[in-house]
């Protein structure tokens, strides 16, 4: 893959929309978290907003190929005015992992992962071209969106998805 763009050539990823907290680091390798979770900056990760302006309370949306143990490493950073408003995440890529289907109807909720990002599912959640909760089978290629809290006092994780489709 070519080194100018993380995650350009898949069609999995995930995006995060929130206002940047706990920054740290320095110009272009920067860590801070959006709605809780950890996002990383690196020397080949796009600005479309000065990186000098990615700070503490800054609206911003980061997307990249996937989460792993260290978070989100972003392959985009840009401006997202809504992103205090109305902070929200999107995940798109096959079902990597799922709770049982009975957790559907718990309050608890199904426990599923897409590109690394841990969600929920149940009864409460909109499905699009998808029979609903149960019936989503690991493999299934899906775009999952959902709101983050922000600045979140404590991290709420996994997320709650308020859409599923099948993508």
């Amino acid at each position: 893959t070519a080194p100018t763009a993380i995650g350009s050539d898949s069609a999995n990823r995930v995006t995060l929309e929130a206002m940047v907290t706990n920054r740290s680091g320095s110009c272009p390798n920067l860590t801070f978290r959006l709605g809780g979770i950890t996002v990383q900056t690196v020397a080949i990760t796009q600005f479309a907003l000065s990186c000098d302006s990615v700070v503490n309370g800054a609206a911003v949306k980061a997307s990249g190929p996937s989460i792993s143990g260290s978070g989100l490493l972003a392959g985009k950073i840009e401006p997202e005015t809504d992103a205090v408003a109305d902070p929200q995440f999107a995940a798109e890529g096959p079902l990597e992992s799922a709770s049982a289907p009975g957790d559907c109807r718990t309050t608890g909720g199904r426990d599923l992962s897409v590109t690394g990002l841990r969600f929920i599912a149940d009864n409460s959640t909109r499905f699009h071209e998808i029979a609903g909760c149960e019936s989503l089978a690991l493999g299934t290629p899906v775009r999952a969106r959902g709101p983050l809290i922000n600045p979140p006092l404590s991290p709420v994780l996994p997320v709650r998805a308020t859409d599923v489709e099948r993508r």
